[in-house]
Order: C-alpha cells, then sequence, then structure tokens
C-alpha cells in the first residue's frame, strides 16, 4: 500500500498537477530519538506547562508554570529551586550565563540565582502577560507577551520595557530566540507561525508547522537551524534558515510518552525546548496528564538525540 506522501507524489507525477508548498516542503527526520530521562524528583504542575534552558555546565532549569522552578543537574538529580512565583512561563541562558525567568501572572521578569534561587527583578513595567524571553550579547532583553500580542525590549538599568515589536501576525507571542542571522524568531501559541522580527521590529512570517492543531510552544536555536515545539499537535519541528520545515520527532496530533526513535516516538504537550551545550541534544518538557488546571499531572523532561 502507498504511503499519503507516495500517492500525492504519483498523483503530481500522473496529472501534472503541483503539490501545495506544504507538501514539497515538509519533509520528516527519522534518525531522532527520545528518551524520557529518570528524575529523583517527581515534578507536579497542572494543566500545562513553562520554559526549559540549559546552562553552559549541562545543567537543566525547567518551569511548571504554576510557580516553580526546577534545577536539574544532567544525571538527572532534581532541587526545587525556587517556588514562589505565580506563573513560571519562559526562561533562557543569557550570553554572560545569567538565568532569566519570566513571570506570567506578575507581568515580570527576573534574574534567579541558579544555586540560591533568589530573585532579582530584571523588568517590572511595560509587560502584560510575559511568556518568552531571549538575551543578547549587549544584555538587552526582548519579551515576548502573549496578552498585548507584543514584544518588548529591556535594557540593562531600567525596569521598564519599551514596545520593539507589534503586528497583526501576532497570535499570543509565545516562544522567542536569536537566529544565526541575529533576526528573532517568534512562535505563536494560538497558530503554529514562525515568524521573524528583525532589528528594527519588523515582522514577517517565516514558516508553518505542520497542518493541525494551534499551539506553538517555544524555540531554539542549534547550529544554523531552529527547533520549535508544537504544543497542541504534540511534535517538534526544525526549521532551516531557508524556511524548510521537517517534523524532528513525534507523530502529528497523537499524544504520547514512547521513547525511541522517529517516526515511532511520541511526545505529549511539549511546550519548552533548549539544546544542550555539546548541540548534540534537545531538552523539553512534556505533560503526563491531561490540560486541565485542577488536576494535579507530571511534568516529563525528554531528552532528544540530534541526528
Amino acid at each position: 500500500m502507498l504511503s499519503i506522501k507516495s500517492s500525492l507524489l504519483l498523483l503530481a507525477t500522473v496529472t501534472g498537477v503541483a503539490l501545495p508548498a506544504t507538501a514539497q516542503r515538509l519533509k520528516r527526520i527519522t534518525e531522532a530519538t527520545v528518551v524520557t530521562m529518570p528524575l529523583t524528583k517527581t515534578l507536579g504542575t497542572k494543566g500545562t506547562l513553562g520554559g526549559v534552558c540549559v546552562d553552559a555546565d549541562g545543567t537543566i532549569f525547567v518551569a511548571n508554570f504554576n510557580a516553580r522552578l526546577w534545577r536539574i543537574e544532567p544525571n538527572g538529580e532534581t532541587t526545587l529551586l525556587k517556588k514562589t512565583f505565580t506563573k513560571t512561563s519562559g526562561n533562557t541562558i543569557a550570553p554572560d550565563g545569567r538565568l532569566i525567568q519570566c513571570d506570567f501572572a506578575l507581568n515580570r521578569v527576573y534574574e534567579v540565582d541558579k544555586h540560591t534561587g533568589a530573585l532579582t527583578t530584571l523588568v517590572n513595567a511595560g509587560l502584560n502577560g510575559p511568556v518568552g524571553v531571549a538575551a543578547s550579547p549587549s544584555g538587552e532583553l526582548f519579551i515576548a507577551n502573549c496578552n498585548s500580542q507584543t514584544i518588548r525590549r529591556g535594557v540593562p538599568g531600567s525596569s521598564f520595557a519599551s514596545l520593539f515589536a507589534s503586528s497583526p501576525l501576532f497570535n499570543c507571542p509565545n516562544g522567542i530566540a536569536f537566529g544565526p542571522d541575529g533576526n528573532l524568531y517568534v512562535v505563536n501559541f494560538f497558530d503554529n507561525n514562525i515568524l521573524r522580527v528583525d532589528s528594527a521590529g519588523v515582522v514577517t512570517l517565516f514558516a508553518t508547522c505542520g497542518t493541525t492543531g494551534n499551539g506553538g510552544g517555544h524555540i531554539a536555536r542549534v547550529g544554523n537551524d531552529l527547533y520549535a515545539t508544537m504544543f497542541s499537535s504534540h511534535d517538534i519541528y526544525k526549521i532551516s534558515m531557508s524556511g524548510q520545515v521537517e517534523r524532528l520527532i513525534g507523530v502529528e496530533g497523537q499524544a504520547g510518552l514512547r521513547d525511541g526513535k522517529a517516526p515511532y516516538a511520541h511526545l505529549r504537550y511539549p511546550n519548552g525546548i533548549a539544546a544542550d551545550p555539546s548541540g548534540g541534544f534537545l531538552y523539553t518538557n512534556n505533560l503526563d496528564g491531561p490540560r486541565d488546571f485542577s488536576v494535579i499531572s507530571e511534568m516529563r523532561l525528554r531528552r532528544i538525540l540530534l541526528p
């Protein structure tokens, strides 16, 4: 029996009708492998997830979008770093090594001491639902705000984040990261689009990941490529700088926690994503339970070996 892709290619050959651009450009990488990390503590959450970032020494920081931020050593040793946030959303490790964490409900961005959990407020004005943050080498913070559909810019020495970009293309801008070209790349939460934001704040559509679901998560850079989680469709995509989209791992629209190689491995509501310093691994947090804020579920940390 022919696969759907083979059938489409045969149909195009026989009829002379070109495939849609998305069908031509969407490929699947079959070599990626996902493994659920064994942790020394259970990571509880309710209904959704926050960000993931990885330090230069391989330490992983995972937020649960409730009130907690966890520190996880590469061997799985797990420590609750801080539990007094309100809604721990996106985070990042800045180029100077600082751990930066957004609080969605308090409209704040903090620096978090990576060992004690002590907080230093960096931005507490100008934000409205901050869910993602990217840091530049000069210390600027570019903060994705879901509620105001904007990217705001914070500068060292000021607690106010000014407007950097606003566009009707934003649909709850969620994940944000710098690409190898120096532009910012943003994942929408309420659709599956990746947007490019240039140094002047001009927003353009860069890529569309998959065909189902409407919930993009976060985004990470590895070398010259970007990797984005699609929360609602349960998969992760690789996007080249030419805009070519490839499904890295997961089965679109099918949730699960099966480890192994693509295309057999499953993800379940992947949200945060970050690269290991070696560039050989990605980490993502998955939800082992329903999207129900009244139910305590377990957050799973998955490690993905890149091809």
